[in-house]
């Protein structure tokens, strides 16, 4: 799934730095990249917005309004991915807890 999403989400700034007449596509340190380079540009600035670093570089006003969609896709991974651990660890708890007192109803009996 987050493989997926990564690729989607690189294909489209691609894309959307192709099609803007100033985008970053355009930009003199990755004119002349061949595809593979702008792919794999695409898939490091998607990763790190997914992690939430911050794009501070100059960009036209739909590539911003783009990084501020990915951010908050970001937000909501990580936030996902915080309730999911939280989750299990209080599963991990309750499950221990059983365990204690199963032993401790055992070692009354004996």
């Amino acid at each position: 799934g987050l493989f997926c999403a990564v690729h989607f989400i690189a294909c489209l700034w691609f894309w959307l730095g192709d099609v803007t007449s100033d985008g970053w596509t355009k930009q003199q340190e990755v004119r002349d990249s061949d595809s593979f380079t702008f792919y794999l540009n695409s898939a490091r600035w998607t990763i790190a917005q997914i992690s939430l670093r911050t794009d501070l570089e100059i960009r036209t006003a739909e590539e911003y309004a783009f990084t501020c969609l990915v951010c908050l896709f970001g937000l909501v991974c990580v936030s996902v991915l915080i309730t999911s651990i939280s989750s299990t660890i209080e599963a991990f708890s309750r499950f221990n807890q059983e365990i204690s007192s199963q032993k401790q109803q055992i070692l009354r009996l004996l």
